[in-house]
C-alpha cells in the first residue's frame, strides 16, 4: 500500500513539474531559465505569505482598489507602449488580455501533462511487467496448483 502511495506522489510531482515547465515555456520562458524563473516566483509568494502572517487575517483581505487601479493601469500603460493607440480605445485590455493568456496557455499545458503521465505510467507498467512478469505469472500458477490440490 504504502508503494502505491509513493507512486502516486511521485506520479502527481512529475505532472506538476511538466505542467510548470510547459505554462512557463509557454509565457517565453526559455527552458534553461524554468527553474530560475520559479524559484524567485517561489520567494515572492513566501514573501507575501510572510506578509500575511505578521499582519494576520487583515491581509488575507481583497487588495486595496487603489492597489488594483494601480497595476490595471500599469498593465495598461505597457499594453499601450507594446501595441500603439489601438490598445487604449479598449476598458482594461490589459487586464483582459493576462486572463485570455493564463487561461490559454494553462488548458494545453494541462491537457499535455496528462497525456504525458498517461504515457509513463504505460511505459513503466510494461517495462515493470517486462522485467518482473514471469515472477508474477510462476506465483499465479503456484495459486492456481495449490488450489486445484496439486
Amino acid at each position: 500500500m504504502g508503494g502505491i502511495l509513493l507512486a502516486d506522489v511521485r506520479t502527481a510531482f512529475m505532472l506538476l513539474n511538466h505542467g510548470r515547465y510547459r505554462l512557463l515555456e509557454g509565457l517565453g520562458v526559455a527552458h534553461r531559465d524554468v527553474n530560475l524563473v520559479s524559484l524567485v516566483v517561489a520567494a515572492t509568494g513566501l514573501e507575501s505569505f510572510g506578509g500575511m502572517v505578521r499582519h494576520g487575517t487583515r491581509a488575507l483581505a481583497k487588495p486595496a482598489s487603489g492597489d488594483t487601479l494601480l497595476g490595471a493601469g500599469i498593465a495598461d500603460e505597457l499594453l499601450g507602449d507594446l501595441i500603439g493607440p489601438a490598445a487604449r480605445r479598449v476598458p482594461h485590455a490589459g487586464a483582459l488580455i493576462a486572463l485570455a493568456l493564463v487561461t490559454k496557455r494553462s488548458g494545453p499545458a494541462l491537457r499535455h501533462s496528462a497525456q504525458e503521465v498517461g504515457a509513463f505510467s504505460r511505459r513503466t507498467t510494461s517495462a515493470f511487467h517486462h522485467r518482473y512478469g514471469y515472477l508474477i505469472a510462476a506465483r499465479a500458477r503456484r495459486a492456481r496448483e495449490r488450489a486445484r490440490g496439486g
